[in-house]
């Protein structure tokens, strides 16, 4: 609604119309529920839990093999460095970097629906957060297929998804949001290292190994049934 009907119309016309009324009417009740003092006390709260998070997902990182990203500049979200994930996958000669996502997936299925996997293109030069050189050579990137490259009307994403084009390294986000509580936040890192724990086991590559072959034996069979 609004004073200039051609204005309203010119405007409806780019809505999607997508979006619901629902969550912003549920968000304006919540807050006039809460009011000033519920807001500003969960506020308080997350910013109190977001260091307690970090501290704990730094040590699960560490006791996983991986490392949390330094980003000052986000006081909400964390990323892991999958890095050392990714390289020990190649020493296995399972060098798939984009079965990565794997760890998304199966986050998801366990009811954990924010965090997720972010495949990254190698940047030309190096970056601050580039992983460290190991000995006899410098670090690699993690090597990714260009199908994360998606052009949106005219415009190219090299890593979409990702808040850059490049990056050195693919990372998992999780964020520390507002209502989380620290029973949550617990429960979150032990689901977690669970698959983590999957991940290294070949859940989920198995299985796409698995239809992969059958993709391959079931044309031949099909073949070879008018001659029997």
């Amino acid at each position: 609604a609004g004073p200039n009907s051609t204005l309203v119309d010119k405007v409806s016309e780019l809505y999607p119309g997508r979006a619901s009324m629902s969550p912003v009417l549920d968000l304006f009740i919540t807050l006039l529920s809460l009011g000033a003092p519920g807001w500003k006390g969960l506020l308080s709260e997350r910013k109190e839990n977001y260091k307690w998070f970090g501290e704990r997902l730094a040590e699960t990182a560490s006791a996983q093999g991986l490392r949390l990203l330094s980003c000052p500049g986000n006081t909400i979200s964390y990323a892991l460095d999958l890095t050392s994930l990714a390289r020990s996958m190649e020493a296995k000669g399972q060098g798939d970097m984009d079965h990565l996502t794997f760890l998304g997936s199966a986050l998801f299925t366990r009811r954990v629906s924010g965090p997720r996997v972010v495949l990254c293109a190698e940047p030309e030069g190096a970056a601050p957060e580039a992983p460290e050189a190991t000995e006899g050579g410098a670090a690699s990137s993690v090597k990714v297929k260009g199908k994360y490259k998606k052009t949106i009307d005219g415009v190219t994403f090299q890593s979409y998804g990702a808040h850059t084009d490049t990056y050195p390294c693919c990372y998992l986000t999780a964020a520390c949001a507002i209502g989380a509580t620290r029973s949550e936040l617990t429960s979150f890192l032990e689901t977690l290292k669970g698959a983590l724990d999957d991940y290294r086991k070949g859940a989920g590559r198995k299985q796409k190994e698995e239809k992969g072959k059958d993709k391959i034996t079931k044309p031949k069979e099909a073949a070879a049934a008018p001659n029997a």
